[in-house]
């Protein structure tokens, strides 16, 4: 997904379609209601501390001074940058190691591994969204599945940037279809093998939706072709 940040008539800078050599084009905002906290690293076994945010709107969301907090008693603990945005059903990711210097993703707090809270405000500090976990493992992330759902799980391995729902092999494939499957959720190889033996990998199957089990599974395209005639056929 891509965009730019232009000014429109010199007025207001806002999010615009890409138009270069013609007027610009303001893109359409969804509600910044639907961003969440999705998911959270406080006792990583090595690095900073993580935040993940998720635009669980169709459109691209505007963001820019709003507040992350993790404390109830101080909401506008980091503010964030002006003109910021998050695409559609996209992610935001920043890193809690309290060193504004090195960017505008960092926030100028760290997470407790004991336990707190990740708020989010608005720039008036009018609730978004919060979360409040207790002691976290050492290495594992928690977060929303799926993405900004109300269900908060412990993840086999941390997502930041992408879907929550787990992957614990890191093959492309999620863990519940491999198990519906019969395959090895802790083994990257079955995503290259050919359970059925219809030419497709396991991992063509699942992008697919289709069966890897059965070998008559399989998906068919059909397209309308229409001549400069107009004559149709169906291919």
């Amino acid at each position: 997904w891509s965009s730019d940040v232009c000014s429109s008539d010199l007025g207001d800078w806002q999010l615009s379609s890409p138009t270069p050599g013609a007027a610009n084009v303001a893109v359409a905002l969804g509600s910044a209601s639907n961003v969440r906290v999705n998911e959270w690293l406080a006792n990583p076994a090595s690095g900073p501390d993580l935040i993940e945010l998720f635009n669980n709107d169709s459109k691209p969301v505007a963001f820019g001074n709003f507040y992350l907090s993790d404390d109830v008693n101080k909401l506008n603990n980091h503010q964030i940058a002006p003109l910021s945005f998050i695409g559609p059903r996209g992610f935001q990711v920043f890193t809690a190691d309290g060193d504004t210097d090195k960017g505008a993703d960092h926030v100028g707090f760290k997470l407790s591994s004991s336990g707190e809270a990740v708020i989010l405000t608005t720039s008036t500090l009018a609730l978004i969204d919060k979360v409040t976990f207790g002691q976290q493992s050492s290495g594992i992330s928690e977060g929303r599945i799926p993405d900004g759902s109300s269900t908060i799980r412990k993840l086999g391995r941390p997502t930041f940037g992408s879907t929550n729902i787990p992957d614990t092999d890191g093959d492309g494939i999620p863990d519940d279809w491999e198990h519906q499957y019969g395959l090895d959720p802790l083994s990257p190889d079955d995503a290259t093998k050919d359970l059925d033996h219809d030419g497709l990998s396991n991992l063509d199957e699942y992008r697919a939706g289709t069966d890897p089990t059965k070998a008559q599974s399989g998906l068919n395209l059909a397209a309308r072709v229409e001549t400069s005639a107009g004559e149709e056929g169906v291919v």
